[in-house]
């Protein structure tokens, strides 16, 4: 098990900052991650660390996010100086709004160790965006508007607001308060807003669309906290039980859209597959 990870888990190291090295990854150059895929590296993974738990699923999404960002910086030196520094540009909002949706996420939910698993696919979703602009390798990109991503902030603003209480009740467990937690969601809105102003530079609308898919998936992982590891939900987490609440995984390994499921590539249609950011859970209907 990747030793450098365990500190990762607990949030609190910048995921942009970290880098890939093969011996904490049982031999496996960054080249030699991404080529195998997720899914491949995440059996491989897996099976090296003899099951599923809270911690190798983490550790199988983050050492994958790490490996695809090495990659993908060697990548954009093959491309127009101008075009990979907008590109690279991205990065460190789109990490810190996911980053922060996190948090916003566990002081709503009232944690649990799912948000490990969730937190941890935070550069693993962010390099999958920066390789789709790099390479344009996606058949069918989501698609989002800014105003769709507005409407899912406001909405997590009043969950936030309505629940002032709970927040602060389950700080004992969550080391979050009220306080914090729209702290942090107002470091969303911040993210968000300057990363418009990059967004902007971008002359296609389809790469338009696939950024701002990106910012929509990690505010929906936020708004949509109640289905994501809350003390009184049924959710899956892999085979660590963390609670009675906690049940086997399914045996598909895939990273389920928490709301809806569903293809789009209008940049200003309604619907696009926003694929959540963490493999290996779901939510019992």
């Amino acid at each position: 098990m990747p030793l450098a990870f365990l500190a990762f888990a607990a949030l609190a190291l910048p995921a942009a900052d970290q880098k890939f090295d093969p011996s904490e990854n049982y031999g496996k150059s960054a080249d030699q991650v991404v080529a195998m895929g997720f899914q491949n590296w995440y059996d491989f993974f897996i099976d090296k660390a003899e099951g599923e738990t809270t911690l190798s699923m983490s550790a199988a999404n983050y050492s994958f996010g790490c490996a695809l960002s090495d990659v993908n910086d060697k990548r954009l030196k093959s491309l127009p100086a101008k075009r990979a520094q907008l590109i690279d540009s991205m990065r460190p909002h789109m990490v810190k709004f996911r980053d922060q949706g996190v948090m916003v996420g566990m002081g709503l939910s009232g944690g649990g160790s799912l948000w490990t698993v969730v937190g941890a696919a935070t550069l693993m979703s962010v390099e999958e965006t920066v390789e789709y602009l790099i390479k344009h390798d996606e058949k069918k990109p989501k698609s989002r508007t800014q105003a769709e991503v507005w409407a899912v902030l406001v909405k997590v603003e009043k969950k936030i607001e309505a629940s002032k209480t709970e927040i602060d009740e389950a700080g004992e467990y969550t080391g979050l308060n009220y306080a914090k937690t729209l702290g942090s969601y107002k470091d969303m809105r911040f993210e968000f807003a300057e990363a418009l102003k990059i967004i902007s530079q971008f002359q296609s609308a389809q790469e338009r669309g696939r950024i701002l898919a990106e910012f929509y998936d990690a505010a929906e992982t936020a708004e949509a906290a109640e289905y994501l590891g809350a003390p009184h939900e049924a959710v899956t987490c892999g085979n660590d039980p963390v609670g009675a609440v906690y049940i086997p995984a399914p045996t598909e390994r895939s990273r389920p859209d928490p709301v809806r499921d569903g293809w789009g590539s209008d940049p200003g249609g309604p619907s696009g597959n926003h694929v959540g950011p963490a493999r290996g859970w779901s939510r019992r209907h």
